[in-house]
């Protein structure tokens, strides 16, 4: 990756032999493909004219064109023509799968379908289903390729972060961050563009984030013992929930000082805790939008006694089990019931009867002992009807 001096160095000489280029070998057009417009780079070496003399290498850029995301008709068009080569047939469901988790991002859509068609499903006689498209989004964020692993590296920049950060709690965003900043955000391709509602690009990235900020965390964490898992094979989210809110009593401080995201590591330590969750057979969803000012958290688990059974996606015939919770941050009084109305409103919406609402409170002067509570089957307010809550203080 070119930066700094070394980014200096090529612009200059892109700059000089420009103006030259009809007394040089030098070609009249280039193209600079990378992840960033060359507008920002700007900021990163300080460009003036004590760097570049009288003129600024970037008022030769003629455009700037960005690869945009596929339509649902194109991808369905692309993996088509796999078909129309190979015989190899998909499945609507698994094509409608392809495009809600990747939004159309190209990369995306291009490297499920190259790890399903030569890795997962060789055999062309064998129809790609979803849960082929499943497995091959579980493979690619374990297996962080370039791609992901080059966005990853994106969320430890400044600006990134003031946009990032806001996103994974939904905060709102505060005077610290700038229109730019947003741009530059979906730029990268990690958000979408203002001014739609500003929240991660596609369901994959809303893994890859947290469970990039959140590794180091992940790797200490116990998880070989299911511990959480009931004898008749539900999971046990009171003593899941339990579990860690002693552990976030014990242990937040020293992993809190530790997290560049300082305001979302409540939220990053949560995922972490629930990511075991993932690795025993289950799926979390999460959902998060700048301004919220809450998290949605969705935990499906596949019900089975026999344990060589969980895994995603789900074995035929096995139920889902499905966990709902509502996170927040305290802001004020008001945030208990602002949580409650917004968590009926995800569950009216699941169709699920009962939830957990977790309230981070980070005012330093109030003690563990008033900050950690647990509260059993609270009604949730009108307009909700027989909806239930348990309201988890961390």
């Amino acid at each position: 990756m070119l930066e700094g001096e070394g980014l200096n160095a090529i612009l200059s000489q892109v700059r000089s032999n420009y103006i030259l280029r009809s007394q040089r070998a030098f070609p009249y057009s280039l193209a600079f493909i990378g992840t960033r417009d060359v507008r920002e780079y700007r900021s990163q070496i300080n460009v003036d004219r004590k760097s570049f003399g009288d003129a600024t290498p970037f008022n030769i850029k003629a455009q700037s064109l960005q690869l945009a995301n596929f339509n649902r008709t194109e991808v369905t068009a692309l993996y088509q023509q796999h078909t129309e080569e190979t015989g190899q047939q998909w499945t609507d469901e698994a094509m409608a799968r392809a495009y809600e988790l990747t939004q159309g991002q190209p990369w995306l859509v291009n490297a499920l379908a190259r790890q399903i068609i030569e890795r997962d499903a060789i055999d062309r006689s064998t129809t790609i289903n979803a849960a082929h498209v499943n497995a091959a989004k579980e493979t690619l964020i374990l297996r962080r390729d370039t791609h992901i692993d080059s966005l990853a590296e994106r969320l430890h920049e400044a600006r990134v972060r003031r946009v990032i950060e806001p996103v994974l709690t939904g905060s709102f965003t505060g005077a610290e961050v700038y229109n730019d900043d947003l741009l530059y955000v979906a730029d990268l391709g990690l958000t979408t563009r203002p001014p739609a509602q500003i929240k991660i690009a596609n369901p994959i990235y809303a893994e890859v984030i947290p469970r990039s900020l959140s590794f180091v965390m992940q790797s200490n964490l116990p998880l070989q013992q299911q511990w959480y898992v009931l004898t008749d094979g539900r999971l046990d989210m009171i003593k899941l929930l339990r579990e860690f809110q002693q552990f976030f009593r014990r242990e937040s401080e020293i992993w809190l000082e530790r997290y560049e995201y300082k305001e979302a590591g409540p939220h990053l330590l949560l995922y972490a805790w629930l990511q075991r969750v993932v690795n025993g057979g289950g799926h979390l969803h999460r959902e998060s939008a700048l301004g919220n000012q809450r998290v949605d958290l969705l935990i499906e688990w596949p019900v089975t006694i026999d344990s060589t059974l969980r895994r995603w996606p789900i074995p035929p015939g096995v139920s889902i089990q499905r966990e709902v919770l509502e996170v927040k941050l305290y802001r004020d009084k008001q945030t208990e019931a602002d949580g409650l109305e917004q968590l009926g409103n995800y569950l009216t919406a699941l169709g699920e009867p009962a939830g957990h609402l977790l309230i981070f409170d980070r005012r330093l002067k109030r003690s563990w002992d008033k900050k950690i509570f647990r509260r059993d089957h609270v009604v949730l307010p009108a307009p909700h009807k027989n909806l239930y809550a348990t309201i988890w203080g961390l």
